[in-house]
This record gives C-alpha cells, structure tokens and sequence, in this order.
C-alpha cells in the first residue's frame, strides 16, 4: 500500500487559483513528485522586495509562504526573508524533517515547487522560455494555457521525483562539487530525468482526461531543441548560449536535452547513447562553432558599445585567475584558483583558461568568441543561418552534435515568426558565409586555443559518471 502525500499551499496562492484546478493539483502533484509538496506561487512574494516583473525562487521564499509554513511572527522573518539561500535552507529543512515542532510530520520528505496562477498567455510565455526566445516570436504551438501549465508542473514534479534520498536533495541543494558525480553533466542530467518523468506523467494524464492537448510534449521538446543552444543557466547566459571557451560554470548546457530524447507515439523515448555528458559535450562543441563563425565574419559590424561588452566579458572569464575573491577562497581550501576552478570544469579546462588568460592571442580568440555569442543572441535569424550553413557544410561530425542541429534548424523553421526582413537578412548573411567559407576556415584553423579547448571539453564531459547510470538516476531538490 503506498503512502499518501499532501499539497501544502499558502491562503494567498489557494485562493489565487480556480477552485477546480486547485483540486487538480492535490491530486497530481503530490502523486507525481512522490512527496509531499509545498505550492508557492508570486501571491507569497513579500510587497517590500523587487521583482523585475517576475518572481525568482529566492523572491518567493517571502512573509506570506513565512507565516504559513513557520507559523512565526512576521516580525521574526526579516532575516529569513532576506537571506538569498531561504528556500535553499527550507528545502533542507523540510526534507529532513527540521521544522518546528508540530510542523514536522507533514513536512517529512517535502519538496518545493513554483506554480503560475495567471494563467493570461501561458501558452506563449511558457514556449517562449523554453526556446530561450522573446515572447510574441513563437508560432505553431497547440493548447491552452491551462495545457501548457500542465506540462510546466509535470516536468517539475519529475525533479522531486528524482530525489532519491534526503542525503542527495542536501547535497544537490548546497551545490557542492562532487568529483564521482561530476556536476558538468549533473544539471543537464537532471533535466533530461524532469522532462523524461515529466512529459510521461503528461501523457498518462491526457489519455485519462477529455480537453488536455496531446501535441504539447511534442511541442515541448521541439522548443527545447532552441533552448539547448540559445538557453543557459550559467554566467554566459545574457549572450545567448556557450562554448568550450566561455563556458566555465559548472552547468554549460543546463536545460539541453533535446539531444537524449524523443517524441514517438506519444510516448518520450531516450535517444540510444545519449547520455548527459555526451550531450553537454555536442552542445559546447555546437556552439562554439557557430559564435567563432559569427565572431570571424561580423566581428567588425558589432557597434562600439557592443564590443565593450564583449571585451569586458572576456575580462571577466580570463581574469578569475586574479580575482582577490576567488584567491582568498581558493586560500581556504589551501588550494591555487586553478586548482579550485579545475574541481568545477575539470584539470586541463582550468589550465587551458590560466595559459589563455596570460597571453594576448588568448583574450583575442575569447573576445571573438564573445562577439559572436552576443551576435547569436540578439539576432536569432543570424544564429540560424550560421548554424544551417555549417550543418549543409558537413562541420558537425558526431551523430549528437548533427541531432542537436537538425532538430534546432527543425523547430526554428516550423515555430519561429520570420519577417520578410528577416529573410531578406537570412538570404544576405547566406551570401556572406558562401562569399567568405573558404577565408572563414583559414582563420578558423589558424586560431590558437580553440581545438585544444573542444577537446578539453570532451575529455572532461566524456568520462563515465557514476550518478547517470541506469540504476542511479540523476538526483535533485528543485526545479
């Protein structure tokens, strides 16, 4: 007989949702997640806190999600509230059964999760964020906002689902490095698990239920495709995507998992060999193709202001080997920064950033780099033509590094709104590519850095990890 659980949701979420679908999700989420589940919403962020018109998970641990689940005083919760790991330190609490007393046993194995209660366009802001596109730009997609929020929770009960113990929700939740694990392919690993769970739960729940959409997975995933290469979690994200070079954080694809699964009869299947690493390792290889493309062809077009940025970026990245703060941190650990940095990203990355940052060649291959990851991000017709000119060129050699593409190319042509501008431009950045290919690849092979940092990648993302074995599935807190 399995255990029941329990949605726990705060008076101002309860009473922002429709009763019926309120009543929906006592009866999903808990039996998805396999746990209870503590409902927060934007009704529990704090009035005194910035927002920037959206709620982040640290915003939503605030005086409303306090009084109900502490039962405190809210003149008690200042620090709480303004603490930016909160809900961080919640989760461990409330996974370990560390609430206050009385509290406690319906808390035990808890798991967080984020619900929107708007529902006005989720069927275009959700698409959106999984194509890492601006809102207004993705067409073609089937279902309601109803569908779409569906699907959102389903995928994130699939992370609660993957905590296996209280052990592994405190380790993922702190965010330590662990060396068996590996924690380059650890989020990726944890994502391709959500949307696997996820969009299975989706399914059972469409053929079981008259009016729930049964095209949103295959939506779904087809959106993903754009989001494996123009989504990130890391630093490199305001630049569209990373790179064997720009990528350093210790989750350089995050959300990428189109590469390991499919959509065939209504069922989410795994793409044969496709295990985390080998898709973060095609999707850095992907990327870094296609921004020194663009960095060697229209480097020279990025404006004043936009060169700035690139350079300072690439400041910021090369110059973590003299960051006062990251020598003082590596110091307590009795470690050099290289050292410190090789545990994130691997030995030979770490050193590979340490000679590139010492030499001028080096900057001069990251600021291309940068501009070409910037000139991908604000124009995404420019990342698809240079993505679609090196897949017909034959530059993508690996069966992941090709699916990746064919499916990013795919779903840019049959979800992305193009002007006529837009192909006018599409057809000039073709002619140029075609016009400069052969110069292109002279300049290309003739940049210092480059391969030795692909292969740095594979190196280090092509080891077996322990964590992403059959009988050992990727674990997780939250979303």
């Amino acid at each position: 007989m399995g255990q029941d659980f329990n949605l726990y949701a705060s008076k101002e979420t309860q009473a922002a949702m429709p009763p019926e679908d309120l009543k929906l999700m006592q009866q999903l989420l808990p039996q998805w997640a396999g746990r209870n589940v503590i409902l927060v919403s934007k009704k529990d962020i704090n009035p005194g806190m910035p927002t920037n018109g959206s709620a982040t998970n640290d915003q939503l641990y605030t005086r409303n999600f306090l009084t109900f689940l502490n039962g405190l005083p809210l003149e008690k919760q200042t620090s709480a509230a303004k603490s930016p790991n909160s809900l961080q330190e919640s989760y461990k609490k409330a996974a370990a059964g560390e609430f206050a007393a009385g509290d406690a046993p319906q808390f035990k194995a808890a798991g967080f999760m984020t619900v929107a209660v708007d529902y006005d366009h989720l069927n275009q802001i959700i698409p959106a964020g999984l194509a890492g596109m601006p809102r207004g730009t993705i067409m073609n997609v089937p279902g309601t906002s109803k569908d779409w929020m569906l699907a959102t929770v389903a995928h994130e009960t699939g992370h609660l689902a993957s905590v296996d113990s209280d052990a592994a929700a405190h380790k993922d939740m702190a965010g330590k490095y662990n060396k068996k694990d590996d924690n380059l392919v650890y989020t990726t690993g944890r994502e391709i698990a959500a949307d696997k769970k996820g969009l299975t739960n989706y399914f059972t729940l469409q053929a079981q239920t008259p009016g729930i959409n049964k095209d949103v997975p295959k939506t779904f995933m087809e959106l993903r495709a754009l989001g494996t290469i123009r989504t990130s979690s890391d630093e490199i994200m305001a630049w569209g995507g990373n790179n064997a070079l720009t990528s350093f954080m210790s989750a350089p694809t995050d959300h990428g998992t189109s590469g390991a699964l499919k959509i065939e009869d209504n069922k989410v299947v795994d793409v044969k060999n496709a295990r985390p690493g080998v898709v973060d390792a095609a999707v850095i290889d992907v990327n870094t193709r296609v921004h020194l493309l663009l960095g060697l062809e229209y480097g020279d077009k990025v404006s004043a202001a936009g060169k700035k940025l690139a350079t300072d970026r690439a400041d910021v990245i090369l110059g973590i080997f003299d960051d006062p703060a990251n020598k003082a941190q590596a110091r307590e650990k009795g470690q050099t920064v290289e050292q410190a940095l090789g545990e994130e990203i691997g030995p030979k990355r770490a050193a590979l950033f340490k000679q590139m940052s010492t030499d001028p060649k080096g900057r001069t291959v990251m600021t291309t780099m940068m501009e070409g990851a910037a000139l991908a991000h604000f124009d995404p017709v420019r990342e698809y033509v240079a993505m679609r000119f090196l897949y017909e060129k034959g530059q993508f050699k690996t069966p992941e590094q090709q699916k990746i593409v064919k499916d990013y190319i795919d779903a840019f042509e049959k979800h992305v709104s193009v002007s006529k501008e837009d192909l006018a431009k599409a057809q000039g950045y073709f002619d140029d590519l075609n016009k400069d290919w052969p110069k292109l690849q002279r300049q290309e092979k003739a940049m210092p850095y480059v391969q030795q940092a692909v292969d740095a990648s594979k190196a280090q993302l092509h080891e077996p990890h322990a964590i992403l074995d059959a009988s050992a599935p990727p674990t997780t807190g939250m979303a």
